[in-house]
């Protein structure tokens, strides 16, 4: 009997391989990354002696050439990753990003919106209802009123809803840190995936 990698991961968890870290200290420093191994075990490569698996990031190089994301010398593919530090008054406010793939960038702006016009706390913005717009028909959370949606749909709109089930994937997946006017830090994660937050009492 035969027993391929593919068939022993979970479906949930064939989505990528893409994984957010935002981190900051009193001392006002932040970082944000986005690291992507793209499918799942990437290139199933790792470099030798680093422990490091290399990412399969050639497959986003369009193979025809003469467009705009053609293989070509010295050129980067397109990318889903999009990691932010949100500054405020020349100091880091916050720091974001998302894994998800094409989901990335929508969830991102959607966060920044939440957290700067409409000033939620940064989980509030994190478990805001939200939309996608990265395939044809608008993907929007079955949380958003049914009269809005009837709405978009009256402006010509395709509007699918998306029922926001754990584990799903059905947007994509942030995790944040926010700091408040008194210095204190707010961590957020997605509550439908994997994501977490920790804190580190000052020593």
């Amino acid at each position: 009997m035969s027993h391929t990698l593919q068939s022993s991961v979970p479906e949930y968890m064939r989505d990528g391989s893409t994984t957010h870290l935002s981190t900051a200290d009193r001392f006002g420093n932040v970082v944000s990354i986005t690291q992507t191994l793209l499918n799942a075990w990437g290139s199933r490569v790792v470099a030798p002696g680093t422990g490091v698996l290399l990412n399969n990031g050639m497959m986003w190089f369009d193979p025809e050439p003469g467009r705009p994301n053609s293989v070509a010398g010295g050129k980067r593919p397109l990318s889903n990753m999009a990691p932010l530090i949100v500054q405020r008054n020349g100091s880091a406010f916050a720091t974001l990003g998302s894994s998800g793939g094409r989901k990335i960038a929508y969830c991102n702006a959607q966060l920044v919106m939440n957290l700067i016009d409409h000033g939620l706390p940064m989980q509030a913005a994190i478990e805001a209802p939200r939309f996608d717009t990265s395939t044809p028909a608008l993907q929007i959370s079955d949380r958003i009123p049914p009269e809005t949606l009837d709405a978009l749909v009256d402006l010509g709109h395709q509007v699918a809803p998306v029922d926001e089930t754990l584990l799903l994937g059905s947007f994509a997946s942030p995790v944040g840190i926010s700091r408040d006017e008194d210095g204190s830090l707010n961590g957020g994660a997605d509550p439908f995936y994997f994501p977490a937050t920790v804190g580190v009492p000052n020593s």
